[in-house]
């Protein structure tokens, strides 16, 4: 038996007598909540989505997922799940198919003509797990490597690799580093020539954990938020889930279709949350498709889109992976080497171990067989606080990291994984805290390669401001991190730039006219720089293959790498002899003329994309921005709105889990038509959270 109840803002508390029961209750409110959501999640795991849309881009991604073959992959890791978690995921789905066979369904079906879902199956729990991040992490930024290194030579690569800047490390806590810049000079033999049939012949998230001395209460703290897409319905799910006999009763936020609560949440005695590592544990193999042995299985399949042609589909499997890239017409196929393909579901198997855990050492042991996505975990207990890197990290030649390596030889096969006992992690740090925000893990003398290309500093270094030399934090505290505005980027063009700049912080704030003016400038010298770029990076080879929502345009990756440019004085694509500080005078100059005395909640308004129109909903003014611990994304040259961001934020209180609270963009349900559609909007535009317990049978 299972009871659903709702707190005020919709989101669901299930409490049931067993196991199945309680997941069974997750996946029956979550198809009342979320029934697109659902079929669209699965559509785009089996390559169906097109086939009810008829959109090119969704064709495309269809493709994609045929050719990763990710039903394949979650079948087979479904197949492997031990039975306490393979059980799990069937209840799941039979509560998703209860819920379906007697609910309504959302407009979206409507709008889209779209049949009523066929049942779900407990493998299909996996598919959709893989499908949010198989495109979450580092393969198509080695294509846009590649795109560099033909473009501009091995050098070029150092450009968009700086690695300069002071980093404060994760491990160990409190400790600042300077990362050395790439070393792109060992690059395969006949790289180049290899890949010119394919075209080259010319390519977020915050975490923080306040330890028991520096809170105010006695007791750990943590906070953060993670940053997608943002989208229309949000892609977590906020969920309470209580089974006392099972020692179960926690609350946190879900993926819609996956049961338990992976990346963040809470029980009566430990809390955790994650961050992106930004880790490298994707490959791309370049094969020979013609030599004999090389493609171990071929077919065919076809991708309907509504409204237009099918679209054929060449499906090929290496000793590397399957083909994303290429066809057996040119000869030369990019093989994709991911754990999530060939260890689905090991992620999974930590659902019932975190939600049991009653201490830091029993949430580090649940996360040992974690695969995919490899995430900087923060974890508490009522008395201490830690740091694990969890995940499936393969052990190889360190140019795999930067770009897609011969697979017509052994040399840079995968030899095994960081063992789980090797990958960073610390205790109760000296510094009394730990703080993520998707930056360098570990310094130089890390014996493994964890990462080469981890974010920007600065918002870990926002964090830290904010933390060091208190021994008073208290939960406002923390939310007073989220709402955290300051632009360290903005800050600094600000002083090059001067003017009506001179006296600005950098805060991103919605009333601020400075704000939007640093904004306007900021794109007028991103697409400045990215018109010096040279033509053969304006065109993407790769476009007929990779999926187009991660995908680099040449305008997005130098807006992604200004400010780092700007602090590093790399002057490489400014006209020669001109300063940075005369680059930002003449782009505020030009910014200026076009400001019209708005402000920044003018041109920067919450616009996430609606799964069920494919449109983008206006949602309103707010403050902060990329580059910003209130991460309300924009992406500059391109456009002023966020359009990605924190799709969630949290405060876990160990002290007493009635303080706890979280906010979601939008609110728990689908239906447009529905009180809690939109309800957490304000609260989210505003900074605040609402309470994550207040529906859980035991309180303390």
């Amino acid at each position: 038996m299972h009871q659903i109840s709702r707190d005020a803002f919709g989101i669901p508390h299930i409490t049931a007598d067993s196991i199945e029961d309680l997941f069974f209750g997750q996946g029956f409110a979550t198809a009342q909540d979320r029934p697109w959501h659902l079929e669209y999640d699965r559509r785009r795991a089996l390559g169906t989505l097109a086939a009810i849309t008829g959109s090119p881009v969704h064709a495309i991604a269809d493709s994609f997922a045929r050719r990763a073959r990710i039903a394949e992959a979650a079948r087979g890791g479904f197949a492997r799940l031990d039975d306490a978690t393979r059980q799990i995921c069937d209840a799941h789905a039979a509560g998703v198919n209860a819920a379906l066979a007697t609910g309504p369904l959302s407009a979206a079906f409507g709008r889209f003509d779209a049949p009523r879902p066929e049942p779900f199956e407990g493998w299909q729990v996996l598919a959709t797990f893989i499908v949010r991040h198989l495109n979450f992490a580092t393969w198509q930024k080695k294509l846009w490597n590649a795109r560099v290194v033909a473009a501009l030579g091995p050098q070029g690569l150092g450009h968009f690799h700086l690695g300069r800047q002071a980093v404060p490390l994760i491990v160990p806590s409190g400790v600042t580093e300077m990362v050395a810049a790439v070393d792109p000079t060992a690059l395969p033999d006949g790289w180049n020539e290899a890949l010119e049939p394919l075209g080259l012949s010319l390519s977020g998230s915050n975490c923080w954990a306040v330890s028991a001395v520096r809170s105010a209460t006695g007791h750990p703290l943590i906070a953060g938020d993670p940053h997608r897409s943002l989208e229309a319905p949000n892609v977590y799910y906020q969920v309470g889930l209580s089974c006392l006999s099972a020692g179960i009763d926690a609350a946190g936020i879900a993926f819609p279709g996956v049961p338990g609560i992976a990346h963040f949440g809470q029980n009566a005695h430990v809390a955790w949350g994650v961050t992106n590592a930004m880790a490298d544990y994707q490959d791309l193999y370049i094969e020979r498709l013609a030599d004999t042995g090389t493609v171990l299985d071929h077919r065919v399949e076809v991708v309907e889109v509504r409204g237009h042609d099918a679209l054929t589909v060449e499906c090929m499997v290496t000793r590397h992976g399957p083909v994303v890239v290429g066809s057996s017409e040119i000869g030369i196929g990019l093989a994709l080497a991911a754990a999530e393909l060939t260890h689905a579901g090991g992620s999974l198997t930590a659902v019932l171990p975190q939600l049991q855990a009653t201490s830091v050492a029993d949430l580090d042991a649940a996360l040992a067989p974690w695969v995919e996505p490899v995430n900087n975990f923060v974890l508490a207990d009522r008395e201490s606080i830690a740091y694990r890197t969890a995940g499936r990290v393969p052990v190889r030649t360190p140019i795999n990291a930067w770009l897609p390596v011969p697979g017509w030889v052994t040399d840079h096969d995968w030899q095994a994984a960081i063992a789980d006992v090797a990958l960073p992690r610390e205790r109760d740090p000296a510094a009394g805290f730990v703080v993520t925000a998707n930056q360098q893990i570990v310094g130089a003398e890390s014996p493994h390669l964890i990462h080469v290309n981890p974010d920007s500093p600065d918002r870990a270094m926002r964090i830290w401001d904010h933390l060091r030399g208190r021994s008073d934090l208290t939960i406002d505290d923390q939310s007073a991190i989220h709402r955290d505005t300051i632009h360290r980027g903005a800050a600094r063009f600000a002083q090059l730039a001067g003017g009506r700049l001179t006296a600005w912080d950098g805060s991103m704030t919605s009333d601020s006219t400075e704000a939007a003016l640093f904004a306007l400038a900021e794109s007028v010298l991103t697409r400045r720089l990215a018109a010096a770029l040279v033509p053969a990076l304006h065109i993407n080879t790769f476009a007929a293959w990779e999926p187009a929502a991660t995908a680099a345009s040449a305008i997005d990756k130098v807006g992604g790498y200004l400010h780092e440019w700007i602090a590093a004085n790399n002057t490489w694509l400014l006209p020669s002899g001109e300063t940075w500080a005369q680059a930002c005078q003449s782009a505020l100059a030009e910014a200026e003329a076009t400001l019209n005395g708005r402000t920044w909640g003018d041109i920067h308004r919450l616009r996430p994309l609606s799964l069920g129109s494919s449109q983008r909903l206006t949602l309103g003014p707010v403050s902060g921005a990329d580059g910003c611990v209130m991460a309300t994304m924009h992406v500059a040259g391109i456009s002023t709105d966020a359009l990605l961001g924190s799709t969630a934020r949290y405060v876990w209180d160990l002290a007493d889990r009635r303080n706890s609270g979280w906010i979601v963009p939008l609110g728990a349900s689908e239906f447009d038509d529905s009180p809690h559609f939109s309800d957490q909007t304000q609260r989210y535009i505003a900074g605040d959270l609402i309470p994550a317990f207040s529906q859980l049978p035991s309180a303390a």
